[in-house]
C-alpha cells in the first residue's frame, strides 16, 4: 500500500509499466487484508487486556478518538451504513457503551463522521467487508457481541432448506421428492420442469407445516399481536414459527431459539415474543405462560441477556396480568362408574386418602423441625429480611408471619431485599438504619446462606415412614417450588405444615436472588464474600460463576475463534491470573480471573482440595439451586479453568487467602 501511495501521485504516468506495477501489488490485496484483520484483532485484545488490569485511561484515549478526517476521505459503504451499526462501543469505564446507531437515534441532527469513534469498531467491519468481497460475498457476516463483533469474511454456503430435494445427484433428487410425497405433497399436473415439480410438492399444507413448525398461539395472546404496551411506546410482536426465533436470537445474542422454547411453543404451553420500539428495534425478548387467573411473564431479557428498562418491565408485567386466560374447550361429562353384579358402583379411592394417611405423622415431624434451634435462628434472619419489605412491621414478634410476607413477595422484590440487607443501600429506596437492625451494619452473606439451608418441610419428609413415601410418591413436591395437585394443596394448607413449606419455598427463592446478585456484580455481596466466606458458600458460588464463564471468551467461543479469525485468547495460567478483559456493569456477567488452569481439577491454596470430592462435591446441590449444571461447569473448566470474580479478591492475598479464610470460618459450623 505504501508503494502504491508513493508511485500513484498526481504526476504519475499511466502506462503499461505502471499498470504492471499496480497489478503486481494488487495481486496480494487479499493477503494484505487477512494480515490487517489479524493485526486489528491483536489490537483489540491488547486494549481489552490493559483495561482488564484497571487501566481505563488506555481505552478512553484509544476508543474515544474520532475518525472524522479518515471518514471524509474513505466515506461509508452502502452495505454497512452507520445508522445500522448496533455493536456496543468501547469507550471508558462504562464499557460496553451505547452503539453508534443508538447515539445517532438520540441525536438525529448529528453527522455520523462527527459521532463515530474508533471504539465503535465500524472500521473493523468495513475491513471485514472488503475482505469478504474479495471472496465473492456482498459483505461479511457480523454477529454482535458484548465487547466486539464476530466477523466471518468467507462464510460457508447456507444450509439447504429443510425437506427441499437437492439436485446434486439423481438419487438424492428422487429420494427428496419421494419424501415430500410421503408427507402429503401432491404431484402437480402438467409440470414440465424440475423446479415446477418441487414447487408443487412443497405447496401442500402438510409439507408446509413440517417446514415451518408453526406455534400454537392461545387465542387471548394471538389477538394482541402488534399491540402497544399501555404506558409505553413498545409494541408486542409474537413469534409464530422457529424461524422468527432464530432471527431474534441472532440479533439479541440469547437462547430463545433453543429447542426447549420451541417445543413448549409448538405445544401451546407458552408464548414467545419481542418488544420493539417505534423504530422496530428489539428492546427485549419475553416468555409468557398461563397462570391460574390469566398470564404471567416468566422471563424478560434485553440484549445479551441484560436487564430491560425497569419501567418497561413493570408496566409490561402489569399489562400481561390483565390478559384473560385461555378458555379450554368444554369437556364431555365422564361416564358413570361401572356397576358390580350387586348393582352398587365399584369402589373408588377417596380424594382425602392422602390427607388421612399423611397429615398427622407429617405435621408432627414438621412441627418438630420448626421448633429446632437451627430453624429458630433461620427465622430470625428471614424476619430481618422481611423488615425491608415493610419497615413498620414487627418481624421479630412474629417471625413466621415475616416468612409468609417473604413468600408473597415477587422475585424482583427478594433480589432488592437481599441487595439492601447485604449493604448496598444505593441500590434501593431504604437504608439499613431504617430497619432497626440491632447490629447497625450489613447482614453477612454467610448468615443468610445458612438460613436458606434450613428446610423444615424437606427435613420432615426425610423422616417420614418410607412406606408412606412409597405409597404417595409425589409427596416430595411439597418441598419444591412448583404448583401442587389438589390433594397436596389440601395437605400444604394445614396449620402445622403451611409455615414449614413457606420456609422451604422462601429459602429456594432467596438462593435464586443470591445468584442474581452474583451475576450483577453486586458490591455488597462481593464485600461479604471477601470478608466472611465459608467453604460451602464459596464453593457453590464459584461453581455458579464458572458456569457463566468469561464474558469475552464466551463471545469469542461461539465459533471457537477470536475477532478476525484468530484463536480465542487464553484465560488461566497462560495469563498469570490476570483479570478477564472488560469489567461488566450491573446487569452483566462479572469480571473474572482463572484461579486454576484449563482442565485442572486440583484447586490451589490451603487446605488442598479437588473439584471431584470434599467441599466442592458437597456443594453441588446448593450450586444447582443457584442455577449451575454439571455439563456447563465441566465444559467451562476444560475451556477456561475455575473462575472467580475479581471483586471477591479485594481483601488482598488473592484466591489462596480467600480459600484459607473460608476454611477457617467453616470450622465447627454445621452447615
Amino acid at each position: 500500500m505504501r508503494d502504491l501511495h508513493t508511485r500513484l501521485g498526481p504526476d504519475a504516468q499511466l502506462n503499461d509499466r505502471m499498470a504492471a506495477f499496480v497489478t503486481q501489488r494488487l495481486a496480494r490485496a487479499r493477503d494484505y487484508g487477512i494480515l490487517a484483520m489479524e493485526t486489528a484483532a491483536d489490537v483489540l485484545h491488547t486494549v481489552l487486556g490493559i483495561v482488564g488490569d484497571g487501566h481505563v485511561y488506555a481505552l478512553e484515549s484509544w476508543g474515544g478518538g474520532g475518525l472524522r478526517d479518515w471518514r471524509l476521505a474513505a466515506g461509508y459503504t452502502p452495505v454497512r451504513p452507520p445508522a445500522g451499526w448496533e455493536q456496543p462501543a468501547l469507550f471508558d469505564d462504562k464499557t460496553p457503551g451505547p452503539s453508534l446507531a443508538e447515539r445517532l437515534r438520540e441525536r438525529p441532527d448529528a453527522s455520523p463522521v462527527d459521532e463515530e469513534a474508533a471504539g465503535d469498531l465500524l472500521w473493523y467491519a468495513d475491513l471485514a467487508d472488503a475482505l469478504a468481497q474479495l471472496h465473492g460475498h456482498e459483505a461479511a457476516i457480523v454477529e454482535y457481541g458484548p465487547y466486539y463483533p464476530q466477523l466471518a469474511t468467507d462464510p460457508p454456503p447456507p444450509e439447504p432448506a429443510p425437506l427441499v430435494p437437492r439436485p446434486d445427484t439423481v438419487p438424492l433428487a428422487v429420494a427428496g421428492a419421494a419424501q415430500l410425497v410421503s408427507l402429503g405433497g401432491q404431484v402437480p399436473r402438467r409440470c414440465r420442469t424440475w423446479a415446477e415439480l418441487v414447487d408443487g410438492l412443497l405447496a401442500g399444507a402438510a409439507v408446509a407445516e413440517a417446514l415451518t413448525g408453526t406455534f400454537r398461539l392461545p387465542a387471548p395472546l394471538a389477538g394482541l399481536d402488534g399491540t402497544t404496551v399501555p404506558g409505553t411506546a413498545a409494541r408486542l410482536e409474537l413469534a409464530r414459527d422457529p424461524r422468527k426465533l432464530a432471527e431474534w436470537s441472532d440479533h439479541m445474542g440469547n437462547c430463545i431459539a433453543g429447542q426447549d422454547y420451541i417445543d413448549d411453543a409448538i405445544q401451546g404451553r407458552c408464548g414467545l415474543a419481542a418488544l420493539r420500539d417505534p423504530d422496530g428495534r428489539i428492546l427485549a425478548n419475553v416468555e409468557l405462560r398461563p397462570a391460574s387467573h390469566g398470564w404471567r411473564v416468566t422471563e424478560i431479557r434485553a440484549r445479551f441477556n441484560g436487564d430491560p428498562d425497569q419501567d418497561l418491565e413493570e408496566r409490561f408485567a402489569r399489562w400481561v396480568a390483565t390478559i384473560p386466560p385461555d378458555t379450554p374447550a368444554p369437556q364431555v361429562a365422564p361416564p358413570r362408574p361401572a356397576r358390580t353384579r350387586g348393582g352398587r358402583p365399584s369402589r373408588r379411592r377417596s380424594p382425602d386418602r392422602l390427607v388421612q394417611d399423611v397429615a398427622e405423622p407429617l405435621t408432627g415431624l414438621a412441627e418438630r423441625a420448626l421448633a429446632d434451634a437451627a430453624t429458630t435462628d433461620a427465622t430470625k434472619v428471614l424476619a430481618t429480611l422481611a423488615g425491608f419489605l415493610d419497615p413498620r412491621g414487627d418481624g421479630a414478634a412474629a417471625p413466621l408471619l415475616a416468612v409468609t410476607a417473604l413468600r408473597r413477595a415477587s422475585q424482583a422484590q427478594l433480589v432488592q431485599v437481599c441487595r439492601e440487607a447485604l449493604g448496598d443501600p444505593s441500590g434501593g429506596r431504604l437504608r439499613l438504619t431504617e430497619q432497626g437492625d440491632p447490629s447497625g451494619g450489613p447482614l453477612p452473606l454467610a448468615e443468610l446462606w445458612d438460613a436458606t439451608a434450613v428446610r423444615p418441610m424437606a427435613t420432615a419428609l426425610a423422616a417420614l415412614d418410607p412406606a408412606l413415601l412409597a405409597r404417595h410418591d409425589h409427596l416430595g413436591l411439597l418441598a419444591d417450588d412448583v404448583p401442587l395437585l389438589p390433594a397436596l394443596r389440601l395437605l400444604a394448607r394445614r396449620p402445622g405444615l403451611a409455615p414449614a413449606r413457606s420456609m422451604d419455598l422462601v429459602a429456594r427463592r432467596l438462593r435464586v436472588a443470591i445468584s442474581r446478585l452474583a451475576r450483577e456484580s453486586d458490591p455488597g455481596l462481593a464485600r461479604s464474600v471477601a470478608a466472611h466466606p465459608t467453604t460451602g458458600l464459596l464453593c457453590a458460588l464459584v461453581i455458579r460463576v464458572t458456569c457463566w464463564g468469561d464474558p469475552v471468551r464466551r463471545a469469542a467461543a461461539r465459533n471457537g475463534r477470536a475477532p478476525g479469525g484468530g484463536p480465542a485468547p487464553e484465560v488461566g495460567a497462560a495469563r498469570q491470573n490476570r483479570p478477564a478483559p472488560g469489567a461488566a456493569p450491573r446487569g452483566g456477567t462479572p469480571a473474572v480471573i482463572a484461579v486454576a488452569p484449563p482442565g485442572a481439577v486440583a484447586v490451589p491454596g490451603f487446605p488442598a482440595a479437588s473439584l471431584n470430592d470434599g467441599p466442592w462435591r458437597r456443594a453441588w446441590p446448593d450450586a444447582a439451586e443457584l442455577g449451575a449444571t454439571t455439563e456447563r461447569f465441566w465444559d467451562q473448566i476444560a475451556a477456561g479453568g475455575l473462575l472467580v470474580p475479581t471483586a471477591w479478591l479485594a481483601a488482598g492475598g488473592g484466591w489462596s487467602a480467600l480459600w484459607s479464610r473460608a476454611a477457617r470460618n467453616s470450622r465447627g459450623r454445621t452447615r
